[in-house]
């Protein structure tokens, strides 16, 4: 017998059966079919372009704390989420897998080389431009503008250092449900 036509002769005893009336049985209830929360795509410090752009210096280790509710230092200030994740993956990209973090490192055999001295006394985001000659020249030239354009347009709020902007920093990290 063609399985189409005994699906559908089915079909039909099923619904001469009920009247002519569908019949559907609500599933019953279980465990297994909650909603979860999680982050299935996080970078870390050790993601290149996470360091670069962001100054991003978190570890997995530390992003995996976080997740688990515990209070960690994330850009100089402790914080905490309010209820800890159901899961979450650390999706750091492989290509260059913790290169800042070695330039950073003054121990390391990377951080004594030309490259790292000079990455050492820059911007941690100033690395792309800071592997030709012309790069750093124009960054050790653009930091400065940079922060006096952060402190001008900060000052209003008393600086980035100041109360105010302390205050709005704290609003943030409870609006995104960090403390």
């Amino acid at each position: 017998m063609n399985w189409k036509l005994a699906v559908g002769r089915t079909a039909v005893v099923c619904l001469l059966s009920a009247g002519g009336q569908a019949v559907y049985a609500a599933p019953a209830a279980t465990p297994l079919r909650e909603a979860y929360y999680g982050d299935l795509h996080l970078h870390t410090g050790f993601s290149f372009d996470a360091y670069i752009m962001f100054s991003m210096k978190t570890t997995p280790e530390e992003a995996y704390r976080f997740a688990r509710g515990e209070a960690v230092d994330f850009m100089g200030a402790s914080v905490k989420r309010n209820q800890p994740l159901d899961f979450m993956a650390v999706t750091d990209h492989a290509e260059n897998l913790g290169v800042a973090q070695e330039l950073q490192n003054p121990a390391s055999v990377l951080a004594k080389t030309d490259l790292g001295r000079r990455m050492n006394n820059n911007d941690p985001r100033a690395f792309g431009l800071a592997l030709t000659e012309r790069g750093t020249e124009v960054i050790l030239r653009a930091i400065p503008i940079v922060r006096g354009l952060q402190a001008e347009l900060t000052a209003p709020i008393g600086g980035p250092e100041g109360a105010r902007a302390k205050e709005l920093a704290d609003v943030l990290r409870v609006l995104l449900g960090l403390e």
